[in-house]
């Protein structure tokens, strides 16, 4: 993880929240800022599946745009049975939304990304290494349909140039663009890297607010096919997404009749959801969905929507505490689905109020799920629950 410090004045606190599918906790064994250890405070626990970490990020450690930082975040969680528990691990920075974060077996060397600042503000995205990986290469190639001018060190660099970077253990580096855009910005790298992107001081849809909002871009193996979204039915306007595909001649269906074809890799969709929408989007190729839209604080966020491909594909539970939506594959034992088109997936409705159990089980599924953040009722964490540890998806 990277630390993106909207407050320049002093330390900013990070919150980690480890959603697991039991009652046994996945305690933290370490959490290191590039080359410092941070002392944790003592874990909050919000029910036996959620437990809740804080550390305060220095000054010293922010990103710099376009220079090389000692500002990776690794957070060292030691379980044998990580990859059996772990639903879910989300970081708070100060007052960004929350972000799901995926583990270092997840991460890849080729990514490409979407980022968001069409109303004020600039796009970034950042980088940062795996733990004792040695010298890391990096090739970042900008698109070259837009004008661009992105700094790295001291040199500047426009649309479809190539920026080479080196990277060494615990480094970081973050590249921003004022009023233009990086998305289907291809990242290539010797070894693995974790790749986050999003807005700076932009607005959303409807919002009032200049926000700040990343996500953690999946690497290009992970995509998949087929995927579920589901409108946050916050925004009188509907969320906003934008696709980008891995291989040229992509051809993208929404809800089976929509047809759009993506003649470049460095082309995007965007589009809108109506208010309260559920919709079936497909691809003939491999594709990465993001939505971005405005929390009830009217603040900016960026969802990764997981392919189906992703879904949990075992029982897996949470806590009862979302409102929103479990999609799970069509099966008769549900009271009142409400049926995804031809999808083969249903939503059924959830609401913490009503919840009669403290734990909710599917198989094959993903869950759209919103509720106050704790401690901080005015943020609104919203978000896919899908498989940490990402599989290997075929082309």
């Amino acid at each position: 993880m990277v630390p993106f410090a909207n407050n320049n004045n002093g330390n900013v606190r990070v919150s980690v929240e480890v959603q697991t599918d039991n009652a046994s906790s996945l305690p933290l064994e370490s959490v290191k800022i590039g080359q410092r250890t941070v002392h944790l405070t003592l874990p909050v626990v919000l029910s036996p599946q959620q437990t809740v970490y804080k550390f305060d990020v220095q000054p010293a450690e922010y990103l710099i745009p376009g220079n090389i930082t000692q500002s990776t975040i690794y957070i060292n969680i030691q379980d044998d049975n990580i990859q059996q528990n772990l639903i879910a691990l989300r970081l708070m920075i100060d007052d960004l939304e929350p972000v799901t974060i995926y583990p270092i077996e997840s991460l890849g060397n080729e990514y490409r990304v979407i980022t968001y600042c069409q109303i004020l503000g600039s796009c970034f995205l950042a980088l940062s290494t795996v733990p004792n990986t040695g010298p890391v290469r990096v090739n970042v190639t900008l698109p070259t349909e837009n004008s661009m001018k992105v700094q790295y060190h001291n040199a500047f660099y426009s649309e479809g140039q190539q920026i080479q970077i080196q990277l060494l253990d615990n480094e970081a580096l973050l590249l921003e663009c004022k009023q233009c855009d990086f998305t289907g910005t291809l990242i290539k790298s010797s070894e693995k890297i974790a790749v986050f992107a999003g807005g700076i001081d932009t607005i959303v849809r409807r919002g009032d607010v200049e926000s700040t909002f990343l996500a953690q871009m999946t690497p290009v193996h992970t995509w998949g096919k087929d995927f579920i979204l589901v409108d946050s039915n916050i925004d009188d306007m509907g969320d906003m997404i934008r696709i980008v595909p891995r291989y040229r001649e992509t051809v993208v269906k929404v809800s089976g009749q929509t047809t759009t074809r993506i003649n470049s890799t460095e082309h995007y969709i965007q589009g809108a959801l109506n208010r309260g929408d559920i919709v079936h989007v497909t691809a003939n190729k491999p594709i990465m969905i993001c939505q971005i839209l405005t929390t009830g604080s009217k603040q900016g966020l960026m969802l990764n929507v997981p392919p189906t491909e992703q879904y949990f594909e075992v029982d897996f539970h949470i806590h009862c505490g979302y409102n929103g939506f479990v999609i799970d594959e069509d099966v008769t034992y549900y009271s009142e689905p409400r049926i995804i088109g031809n999808s083969g997936y249903i939503a059924i409705k959830i609401d913490s109020n009503s919840c009669q159990s403290s734990r909710l089980g599917f198989r094959h599924s993903t869950i759209f799920g919103q509720r106050d953040h704790a401690g901080t009722p005015y943020i609104k964490d919203t978000l896919y629950f899908s498989q940490p540890f990402l599989r290997v998806c075929t082309d």
